[in-house]
């Protein structure tokens, strides 16, 4: 199943602060825009200290997998982008359309 990106209040976040942080889904399932096929991918928050605003560094795998184990051994490409960039990757898989979903 997809989350849809979106913006929360983060736990983390002043409570005084008006800039809410935005919510990531840490697996998204959806087709490669070039080939057609299923993808996963997993997005996970990189924290730097001294640093404001968190990376995703974004593994994804070819055809759809929700198996940790299998993941563990698939090969992986990954790349790491900023926060809004995630957030507007996210929103173009899930406009995507999908024969996962």
């Amino acid at each position: 199943m997809t989350t849809i990106a979106g913006r929360t209040r983060s736990r983390d976040s002043d409570p005084m602060s008006a800039a809410p942080r935005w919510t990531l889904p840490s697996v998204l399932h959806g087709t490669d825009p070039e080939r057609g096929f299923p993808v996963t991918w997993h997005l996970t928050a990189i924290t730097t200290p001294g640093v404001a605003t968190p990376a995703v560094r974004i593994d994804r795998v070819e055809g759809t997998t929700d198996n940790p184990d299998v993941w563990m051994q698939a090969h992986k490409e990954s790349r790491v982008v900023s926060e809004a960039e995630a957030v507007a990757f996210v929103r173009a898989v899930e406009s995507r359309p999908s024969p996962v979903r």
